[in-house]
């Protein structure tokens, strides 16, 4: 029986992994202006044609079959085994290990009778797509995006370590910026990632 009213069936729409293998299982095909999401197991015929598309359609051409033909010789899909690829894949590995880890952990705390430890647990689950779109920037090679992204995990998991204890009343007043210091009496790590993560946006904004 799904009641929405009940914490965990609320969460359990996030207990989902095949979420990350979506990542894995699609090549992105495109340029900087226009890509989609292929299956890997298509073949290179299909994207080259999707590319072909892609282009006609940057170029304002009306031809999909003439831009194939003009351009086929300077499209590869070799690159995939590039070592890009081969460290994305290893970054994807690790990152749906830990997270997966994370979820079985949060479903297996019993006895939730505290706001603050079902807020918590509600934030951290709702992270597992925040994870997923740091990998899919990674992917594009949008790194510094990547970054912003993740010093937003890092401040909700930071928020989420605050407020697991408190009342309701302390939890709208606690903001996620400002529990990073009491992580980093936990995790005293966290507090020189946060330190990276906001010199690179600094960094970034500066030079826009």
């Amino acid at each position: 029986m799904n009641d929405e009213n009940n914490p965990k069936s609320i969460e359990e729409r996030f207990f989902n992994n095949r979420n990350f293998d979506e990542i894995e299982d699609y090549e992105i095909v495109g340029d900087e202006y226009i890509s989609v999401g292929v299956p890997k197991v298509a073949s290179k015929e299909l994207k080259l044609h999707i590319l072909a598309a892609i282009k006609a359609e940057r170029l304002g051409s009306k031809s999909v079959d003439k831009v194939y033909r003009e351009y086929i010789d300077d499209w590869d899909f070799i690159a995939n085994s590039s070592s890009w690829e081969k460290l994305f894949s290893e970054i994807f590995e690790c990152v749906r290990h830990e997270v997966g880890m994370m979820l079985i952990k949060l479903q297996h705390i019993d006895k939730i009778n505290r706001i603050g430890l079902i807020v918590a647990r509600s934030a951290l689950f709702r992270l597992q797509n925040s994870f997923k779109s740091v990998l899919l920037l990674i992917r594009k090679g949008h790194c510094i995006e990547a970054m912003c992204i993740s010093r937003l995990i890092l401040e909700q998991i930071a928020w989420a370590y605050n407020i697991y204890s408190l009342d309701e009343n302390e939890i709208i007043k606690t903001k996620p910026t400002e529990s990073i210091s009491k992580l980093k009496k936990f995790y005293s790590t966290a507090g020189t990632f946060y330190w990276i993560f906001r010199r690179l946006e600094q960094q970034c904004t500066y030079f826009a």
